[in-house]
């Protein structure tokens, strides 16, 4: 960036030292000015992505935190369906005897 400001303020100064024609200079200080505005959107995008990363990995621990809370909701699940059906022979044994 700073390069670039010492490049154009030399082409602004040798284009008045040359007696380069005021059209010249307008396109370079124009130049000039959109660099910067563009170096600036750069810099606000730039840190645009750094926040969506910071958000994106509170999501991730926060899908984690839910993906292990789904595996104990599962295997509680899982442990009632094997009482059930523990249950349910007790059941079907009691009846046939």
């Amino acid at each position: 960036m700073k390069k670039m400001k010492l490049i154009i303020g030399i082409a602004i100064t040798f284009s008045m030292m040359t007696g380069c024609c005021q059209d010249h200079i307008r396109k370079i200080s124009e130049l000039d000015r959109q660099i910067t505005s563009q170096n600036r959107l750069i810099a606000e995008q730039s840190q645009e992505i750094a926040t969506q990363k910071k958000h994106l990995s509170a999501n991730e621990e926060e899908m984690k935190q839910i993906s292990a809370l789904s595996l104990i909701t599962m295997a509680a699940y899982e442990a009632e369906i094997a009482n059930l059906k523990a249950e349910f022979r007790g059941v079907i044994q009691r009846c046939g005897r």
